[in-house]
């Protein structure tokens, strides 16, 4: 499987399993997680996925049909507004809390999907750290990443 593809079935899991937290606003439906650069115009909170270095190549046997490891590195951006309010348990999180718990979100679905990848796209998605969060003062976002690496074998 190639780069291009393999974010794009991470991606798709992610936009099936996590919730917006817009919606808790607004019934008005949209795509929040994405593989490319957000927009200054977009709507917050926001995901992005982003290739953070090329890929690793393995080869792990010889001749013409050999196999390889093939070990793509991703950041995964959660990004949001200063001061938005997201419930949880009858408790608002903001900022850096609200920022954490979405971390945790993403790791958890992840986890939780091993198989799912491996049955579906014959990947491995595996969670290798969790960022601390941090504030950028000029935009007044939030932001957090989660770093993997999807990891196929293929001839």
């Amino acid at each position: 499987m190639d780069d291009r593809l393999a974010m794009i079935a991470l991606r798709d899991m992610l936009r099936a399993q996590l919730v917006d937290p817009l919606t808790q606003y607004s019934s008005t439906s949209r795509q929040w997680i994405h593989n490319d650069t957000i927009l200054p115009t977009a709507t917050f909170p926001r995901i992005q996925l982003e290739k953070i270095d090329d890929s690793r190549i393995e080869n792990l046997s010889i001749g013409f049909k050999f196999w390889e490891k093939r070990i793509l590195p991703v950041n995964i951006w959660f990004k949001t507004k200063t001061n938005f309010k997201y419930k949880v348990d009858d408790n608002y999180l903001t900022n850096e809390e609200f920022t954490k718990y979405y971390q945790e979100e993403i790791k958890d679905i992840i986890k939780d999907h091993g198989q799912f990848f491996h049955d579906n796209y014959r990947i491995y998605v595996k969670v290798i750290a969790i960022g601390s969060p941090v504030q950028d003062e000029e935009s007044q976002l939030y932001y957090g990443k989660v770093t993997v690496n999807i990891i196929c074998y293929e001839t």
